[in-house]
């Protein structure tokens, strides 16, 4: 494969080096600022969880007092609002599962039998944790400094997978912006180097085939490619002179060669006149 690439023009060698090293610097930013922002919305998450959870517990510390469990129920039920909660728990003092949300649950009684609905921590401890699905917390909830219970909250991983999707889709947009704009610039940035050697493999093959050695090919470019076209050029003239030089000294040895047979032949014609 590498054999077949090094018989490939210089001009598309130069055209697939551009693009492909601006296709792997945009994706790895790209990659990078996408890690970044699904860290920072990760820790929104948290922070959004865990403020819900410290306002609901606020406003279910009476029902948890009076063991209310409608009032608790209802106050879980409002989560049904926001997608982002899977599911929620409220436990008692003694550690009871009091009132149970679940987004995917078609009964209360079922959300509170469940196995997420347990303690993960004893009431009076915070607890933070990622899971595969997103983020459980559970903290205690006091009236003044008495621990009257806990609540317990876990995230869907529907916020990391709307956001990757919408950034995704915009990668890719930008992805293909910007190696259409990289493709662009490489087809007019190549011209620069690869111009100037077709106009020298140009002059040259003229040469050849003309045998003509006054051809100059111009000079422009960058500087080291003036420096290589002077040269070449140097050459050219170089070989000029020398085969001017050969020419005229094969016309004086013709001329020579003509005298002195003339004079050969004058000496000949005298010394067969003498005998």
């Amino acid at each position: 494969m590498f054999k077949r690439w090094q018989l490939r023009s210089l001009r598309q060698q130069l055209v697939a080096v551009i693009v492909f090293s601006s296709a792997i610097a945009i994706l790895v930013t790209s990659i990078a600022m996408v890690m970044s922002d699904l860290s920072r919305s990760h820790e929104r998450l948290q922070k959004e969880v865990l403020s819900l959870a410290q306002l609901l517990g606020n406003r279910s510390s009476a029902a948890l007092v009076f063991q209310d469990e409608q009032t608790a129920d209802e106050n879980l039920q409002a989560l049904a609002s926001l997608p982002q909660i899977a599911t929620a728990c409220l436990f008692s003092q003694r550690g009871k599962s009091l009132a149970a949300y679940a987004r995917n649950a078609g009964d209360a009684h079922d959300a509170l039998d469940a196995s997420y609905c347990r303690l993960r921590e004893k009431l009076e401890q915070n607890y933070s944790v990622d899971t595969e699905s997103g983020v459980l917390i559970q903290i205690p909830i006091r009236d003044a400094d008495r621990v009257i219970g806990a609540i317990q909250i876990q995230s869907t991983e529907l916020p990391f997978s709307a956001r990757f999707a919408a950034q995704l889709g915009s990668l890719s947009l930008v992805l293909i912006g910007a190696l259409s704009l990289a493709l662009m610039l490489a087809m007019r940035l190549q011209r620069v180097i690869s111009k100037p050697l077709a106009d020298i493999r140009k002059v040259a093959n003229a040469v050849v085939d003309t045998g003509d050695y006054s051809l100059r090919t111009p000079v422009h470019g960058a500087e080291d490619l003036r420096v290589l076209e002077r040269s070449f050029n140097h050459m050219l003239q170089t070989i000029e002179t020398l085969h001017a030089d050969l020419r005229h000294q094969h016309s004086q040895l013709e001329v020579v060669v003509a005298e002195r047979t003339a004079e050969l032949g004058e000496a000949l014609k005298v010394a067969v006149q003498a005998n």
